[in-house]
């Protein structure tokens, strides 16, 4: 049962990449610059963790990254001009 709760709180607590983007500019996304953009912001997310107190990074974790993380990257893809599209 322990286990359950556990898991099911992990599950919970992190958030999966958004999937698909917008630009409320209007103007077409370049899925290779928008690859490059994601790679950028997953760089600040590493970046926000070494600085912060956390050593290990939860870009790359199977199950998505924390809300925290998820803010950084988030705020970074908006600075480069992208929304996460509804839905996600």
């Amino acid at each position: 049962m322990r286990v359950r709760l556990l898991l099911c709180l992990l599950l919970a607590s992190c958030a999966a990449e958004p999937k698909d983007w917008t630009r409320p500019d209007g103007h077409a996304i370049s899925s290779a610059q928008l690859q490059l953009d994601k790679t950028a912001c997953k760089g600040e997310v590493d970046k926000a963790n070494m600085n912060g107190n956390s050593n290990i990074s939860s870009v790359d974790m199977p199950l998505g990254m924390d809300p925290q993380d998820m803010r950084v990257f988030k705020g970074c893809m908006a600075a480069r001009g992208y929304l996460a599209a509804a839905g996600n």
